[in-house]
């Protein structure tokens, strides 16, 4: 669906939402045969999200590991 198409806020949403960048670079790749700047969005996007979200992941496994807790 066309971003265009949408009302305000939901445009707002898939400018920011990485899922929306990923299968605007998929689409552009799979029917022009290129890569353009959603590609490098999706990187970032992904890049961020594990930035933020590895060490949380790591932190609490390490501290649960310490305290004895069982998962």
């Amino acid at each position: 669906m066309p971003v265009k198409t949408m009302p305000d806020w939901l445009q707002w949403f898939a400018k920011i939402n990485p899922v929306s960048h990923i299968i605007t670079a998929v689409r552009d790749l799979i029917n022009a045969g290129t890569i353009g700047s959603d590609f490098a969005v999706s990187l970032i996007g992904a890049a961020a999200i594990g930035a933020i979200f590895a060490p949380i992941t790591v932190l609490y496994i390490c501290v649960g590991h310490k305290l004895d807790i069982v998962y």
